[in-house]
């Protein structure tokens, strides 16, 4: 299939976000509403006395590699080991986490704040990583844009494109739309961690994401599950 350059659906850019931004220090009026999301989700969360080491924000849009439909992610680092049931403690945030997308819809400027519980064991590999209750950069991102392997890129996107299209033209069943987005999501994975931000996976992963392949599976996702569940 045909694909817009590279460049134009995963653009770097100059500075950081201006709608959240303002120079290198996260505007006051967006420091304070994530502020009061994160507040809400702890509260969501409903674990007494779970400690928060500090709420950070990080991903593209604490970096230069934002687009239109980045997310703003929003994470609260904690340490497992310090919960009731450490062993648990993973799934526990994760189902929650998705309780709190199917009740919350945040957005904030026009982009959706995604809010995780991270292990301080296991931080994740980003660019920029900028701490809301210090407002000070933890890690602040460069803005040298790294070199890119479009081809490898373009390669990767123009599979799972084709992939994607198969699978929804046909009659898939919800397992397998899911396990099509798993294999995305450990894709993303695998090249956070071995390649970071700029990954030849986790570009092709937000390239597939810009062009709305992703949201395509998650509405035929939700279309099967409606289905299976009337009469």
């Amino acid at each position: 299939m045909a694909l817009a350059p590279i460049a134009d659906l995963a653009p770097y850019h100059r500075r950081l976000n201006p709608r959240l931004w303002r120079s290198h220090r996260l505007r006051i009026g967006v420091r304070l509403k994530l502020m009061q999301t994160a507040i809400a989700f702890y509260r969501f969360l409903d674990i007494p006395q779970l400690p928060v080491r500090d709420i950070v924000l990080t991903g593209s849009n604490a970096a230069f590699n934002y687009t239109s439909l980045s997310d703003i992610d929003l994470h609260l680092l904690v340490r497992y080991d310090e919960t009731s049931c450490p062993a648990l403690a993973g799934n526990f945030f994760t189902t929650k986490k998705s309780l709190w997308n199917q009740t919350y819809n945040i957005v904030i400027h026009h982009h959706p704040v995604e809010l995780y519980v991270e292990d301080i064991a296991d931080p994740v590999r980003a660019n920029g990583i900028y701490s809301i209750l210090h407002n000070i950069w933890l890690q602040t991102p460069t803005s040298t844009p790294p070199k890119r392997n479009d081809t490898a890129v373009l390669a990767k996107v123009g599979g799972y494109a084709d992939e994607i299209e198969t699978l929804l033209v046909g009659e898939p069943s919800p397992r397998e739309v899911t396990d099509l987005l798993d294999r995305l999501q450990a894709l993303r994975r695998n090249g956070l961690l071995r390649g970071g931000e700029h990954s030849v996976e986790n570009v092709a992963y937000k390239t597939l994401r810009s062009l709305g392949f992703l949201q395509r599976l998650y509405d035929k996702r939700i279309e099967l599950r409606d289905k299976s569940l009337s009469l």
